[in-house]
């Protein structure tokens, strides 16, 4: 297998792939529509290696997709980190019940449950640990798509070698945390997801430390606004400010005239 077919970066990537893996018309359209709402909610993001938002997102659908999950799998993949990073607008950052309910109504329940349940699994590499030391690895049917979910999200994190753009992680830590992905993949019995591991880990394995190149951005997620909207923006905001400060000196000025005595 070449992890690299499997790893999609544009929606007509996906597209193609998703027709090649069987899914119906009905399942793409689907798809569709929501990476139409990804790129509003991700419009103009950037991850800390400079690479587009987007592409990360459509990257996790990708794995998703190889790995034949249901099209809901697919499209919480999507949106998987909306409630962190989507920019809905007028509402506050971070997560937000009003933000589910805009989710919700956008893309339906069963997919919004596996965007919330990403949201709330915690997964640094401490909680990782947690998930190997149990004895059984079985869980229910949302745990388990979740689970499936994060581990799609690492493969897509490291299959270009993003480590050595960004100061997130070095290699060290992504062998690392790769190897744990495997084992965990195995044991869930999800064997095309431990094989794709496999290879990652063998293809990081390659890369060369000196050619880190970092970043002082440290891995966050930035966003760059077009220098056509700053500039209407800023005029926005120069345009409010006077109408306000000018509103407040012609009340002051009312305010003195009407003390005055005749």
């Amino acid at each position: 297998m070449n992890l690299a077919v499997h790893c999609a970066q544009t929606n007509l990537q996906l597209y193609k792939q998703l027709i090649g893996e069987g899914y119906s018309l009905s399942d793409i359209k689907r798809v569709r529509d929501t990476y139409g709402l990804a790129t509003r909610l991700s419009s103009g993001q950037f991850r800390g290696c400079g690479k587009t938002f987007i592409a990360h997102l459509v990257g996790v659908a990708s794995v998703l997709t190889f790995l034949r999950t249901p099209v809901d799998q697919i499209q919480a993949g999507l949106l998987h980190s909306v409630y962190t990073f989507g920019d809905f607008g007028g509402l506050p950052q971070g997560f937000t019940e009003k933000k589910r309910d805009r989710l919700r109504a956008a893309v339906g329940r069963e997919v919004e449950e596996l965007v919330y349940a990403f949201h709330q699994l915690k997964w640094d590499e401490e909680d990782i640990g947690k998930v190997l030391r149990q004895d059984s690895l079985e869980f229910n049917d949302l745990e388990r798509s979740v689970i499936v979910m994060r581990l799609a999200h690492e493969i897509e994190e490291h299959s270009d070698w993003s480590f050595l753009f960004d100061n997130k992680f070095d290699k060290t830590e992504v062998l690392r945390r790769m190897s744990m992905i495997t084992e965990i993949a195995e044991r869930m019995q999800e064997m095309r997801l431990a094989e794709c591991a496999r290879q990652l880990v063998a293809d990081v394995q390659q890369a060369d430390p000196a050619m880190h190149s970092g970043n002082s951005r440290y891995g966050r997620v930035y966003c760059l606004v077009p220098e056509s909207c700053r500039l209407r923006y800023t005029g926005r905001r120069i345009y409010r400010a006077f109408t306000s400060r000018a509103s407040r000196w012609l009340g002051a000025v009312r305010k003195m005239s009407f003390g005055r005595q005749p």
